[in-house]
């Protein structure tokens, strides 16, 4: 996000708790906080998926690995008989 869109974000949320009831200089800190969560927890989302990504990744290569070596053991038998 810009800064812009990050001004522009934290101008609604004030906007709304202001709308419910909150005086200005309370609504900007609670939208400073409602804003501090939501990029929390897109940033924790991100990790997860990373994780996973790079978990499929070691998988993935992992089972190249094995698949390889079997080839290689089946190769070697046929060759000793």
């Amino acid at each position: 996000m810009t800064a812009t869109a990050v001004q522009d974000r934290l101008h609604q949320y004030t906007q709304m708790f202001i709308t419910r009831g909150a005086d200005p200089a309370l609504a900007m800190q609670e939208a400073t906080k409602m804003l501090d969560r939501l990029v929390r927890r897109e940033a924790y989302i991100q990790a997860y998926n990373d994780t996973f990504f790079l978990l499929a990744i070691v998988i993935g290569i992992r089972v190249f690995a094995v698949m390889s070596l079997k080839r290689k053991a089946s190769q070697g038998e046929s060759h000793a008989h």
